[in-house]
């Protein structure tokens, strides 16, 4: 009877674990800078539209 050797089997030997590659995530700067723009442009003419209304607000009670 052969003896069987302490440690690692062969098959385990064999067997290696694959290393999983991570997927390096691209930045999206440009879509976020467009964004901030179209924000500010909103912003600008909602504000433009409070003034407005103020204002004619304003010449309301002055009319009266």
């Amino acid at each position: 009877m052969k003896r069987r050797k302490k440690g690692r089997s062969r098959m385990m030997v064999m067997k290696k674990k694959k290393k999983k590659k991570k997927k390096k995530k691209k930045k999206k700067k440009k879509k976020k800078k467009k964004r901030r723009e179209n924000n500010r442009k909103k912003r600008k003419k909602r504000e433009k539209e409070k003034r407005k209304e103020s204002e004619v607000k304003q010449e309301k009670k002055k009319n009266k």
